[in-house]
């Protein structure tokens, strides 16, 4: 069964149930920077876990998916944005999308924004979200201030 996490203590063992997971994606799949379970920890606060950060996991503690709900002061917009979406079976990882969407329309919320690192590389996440009909909108780029 998927779940809403709201409590912190849950949310914190999620991260350590997903920290080989993401091990693995920082080797393979991931994203310049490391995903560092640290810095996702600071938000295990009840308030921030119900109304900033939105986090739905698997039956096991083995797939989950994130999101933040911001007013962009870019779009005038709530966008719905993707922080991470992590799972070692593709199945369960559309059903926590479909429930996070599911969510982010009974808020009244219109737009969503979902990423896909560069090194992910044979597109099959891109030709998903096209299919979804999203649009892509812009290219990031990091690297060390010099």
């Amino acid at each position: 069964m998927i779940r809403k996490i709201t409590n912190p203590q849950d949310y914190l063992s999620l991260l350590d149930n997903l920290e080989k997971l993401w091990a693995a994606e920082n080797i393979s799949a991931g994203h310049v920077l490391p995903i560092k379970k640290e810095s996702l920890a600071q938000i295990a606060n009840a308030q921030l876990l119900t109304w900033n950060y939105h986090v739905w996991a698997g039956p096991n503690n083995d797939a989950a998916i994130m999101f933040s709900a911001e007013n962009s002061l870019l779009f005038g917009e709530v966008i719905f944005q993707e922080i991470f979406w992590l799972s070692k079976n593709p199945r369960l990882g559309i059903k926590l999308l479909k429930v996070a969407m599911d969510f982010a329309r009974s808020k009244g919320w219109k737009y969503i924004m979902v990423g896909s690192s560069v090194r992910m590389g044979d597109g099959r996440l891109e030709k998903f979200y096209k299919k979804m009909g999203l649009q892509k909108d812009s290219e990031c780029y990091i690297g060390e201030i010099t």
